[in-house]
C-alpha cells in the first residue's frame, strides 16, 4: 500500500511538472515573446524599440522571485 501512495504521488509530481512547464512556455508567449521573441534574444520589432535585453541575459542574473515578479508586473 506505501509503495502504490508512493508510485502515484511521484507520478503526479511528475504530471504537475509537466503541466507548469505548459503553463509557463504560454504565460512566456503571451507576456515575454512580444517583445523578447519566441527565441527570448529579443531582436523582435517592438524589443528593438525597447532596447530590451536577451531574455538569458536578464534571467541569469535574477532569483526565481525577481522573475516571477517581473513577469506578473512586466
Amino acid at each position: 500500500m506505501k509503495l502504490t501512495i508512493t508510485c502515484a504521488a511521484l507520478i503526479l509530481a511528475g504530471a504537475a511538472t509537466v503541466l507548469a512547464e505548459g503553463d509557463a512556455k504560454e504565460l512566456y508567449l503571451s507576456k515575454g515573446a512580444t517583445c523578447h521573441g519566441a527565441d527570448g534574444a529579443g531582436k523582435t520589432a517592438m524589443g528593438k524599440k525597447l532596447k530590451v535585453q536577451d531574455a538569458h541575459t536578464a534571467v541569469a542574473k535574477m532569483s526565481a522571485e525577481q522573475m516571477i515578479t517581473v513577469v506578473a508586473d512586466g
